[in-house]
């Protein structure tokens, strides 16, 4: 066990009688390791350590956590501790019930994912319920209060493209994060007048538990989260959840996933199928800036996979500039 490790184990359970320490390879960002911490009491908490010097990222998701946990009717872990000011940097969680979807979907029946997925809309509803008055960043703040740097919408998802650049990016495709701003920019008339709700940023299959029954979906793992148009976080769902491998008949996902929103909201989000096609842009910024993760373990050579990427980054973009 490394020394930052040991400290902040001992920082963040204290008098605790600890019986088995895990990683998990599936809970991994650049930046931090998440460790799965097992009591001889035979509770389970996690501990998300800082590991690049930087504590932006955990004092956004505690602090979003905190207050989710007062403000909404959502399952979120509950903190138990986090340290911000000073290292080790880290954030203890509650264990959350649930799996994550990526560990069902495969063996689950068509009717399973769409109930899944029907269930993933109903919780993003209940998130999107909690409305600010402006954009912005999360940079903090409590239980009571989240403290943002406000910005005008597309000034808020630029910057964020910035700060996940600066995170990971595959230096195959250098040139979209750039590219992908300049299309905001010129597309800024669509993004104005939005909806301001507290968002997720990254509702993949490892991010929403589910359990056995048809109990509400549990979010975990809030670094990406952020303030702004609710229909943005439905489209990265839509990305993360339906449109990556193994893809199973995602029109019938979309319409489950789509109808769990409007049951609990009443209907989708202001101007969502307006905003789609930019949006889809955004999201497809992912897959690039995780490129060097997940194609060498793809089935498909890793150069036909860039190019697939190139293609249909273009295909989007030339897509939406037709509509306009």
């Amino acid at each position: 066990m490394g020394q930052i490790l040991s400290d902040a184990l001992e920082r963040a359970f204290p008098d605790r009688n600890i019986s088995e320490i895990d990683s998990p390879s599936e809970s991994q960002h650049p930046g931090n390791q998440t460790y799965r911490i097992s009591f001889a009491s035979g509770e389970e908490s996690f501990l998300k350590l800082v590991t690049d010097g930087g504590s932006r990222r955990i004092r956004r998701a505690g602090a979003v956590l905190q207050y989710l946990n007062t403000h909404a009717e959502i399952r979120v872990p509950r903190v138990l501790s986090t340290r911000v000011q000073s290292e080790p940097y880290y954030l203890a969680t509650a264990a959350l019930s649930g799996e994550p979807i990526v560990t069902r979907w495969s063996g689950a029946s068509p009717s399973e994912r769409e109930s899944m997925l029907y269930r993933v809309g109903h919780a993003m509803a209940n998130l999107h319920a909690v409305r600010f008055e402006e954009s912005g960043r999360i940079l903090g703040g409590t239980a009571d209060n989240l403290t943002l740097e406000e910005d005008p919408w597309v000034t808020v998802l630029c910057t964020t493209i910035e700060e996940r650049v600066q995170t990971v990016f595959s230096d195959r495709f250098t040139e979209f994060p750039n590219r992908v701003q300049q299309v905001l920019k010129e597309h800024r008339e669509v993004l104005t007048d939005v909806p301001v709700s507290l968002l997720h940023g990254d509702p993949n299959r490892k991010n929403c538990l589910v359990q056995s029954n048809d109990s509400a979906v549990g979010l975990v793992d809030w670094e990406e989260s952020l303030v702004g148009d609710p229909s943005f976080d439905l489209c990265r769902v839509e990305a993360t959840q339906i449109e990556q491998p193994p893809i199973h008949d995602p029109d019938r996902l979309r319409r489950a996933l789509r109808a769990g929103y409007r049951n609990q909201a009443g209907s989708l989000p202001d101007r969502y199928e307006k905003r789609i096609p930019l949006y889809r842009i955004v999201t497809f910024l992912k897959p690039a800036q995780a490129f060097e993760f997940w194609a060498p373990e793809a089935d498909e050579p890793v150069p036909e996979l860039a190019t697939w990427i190139r293609d249909e980054m273009h295909r989007r973009i030339t897509a939406l500039e037709s509509e306009n």
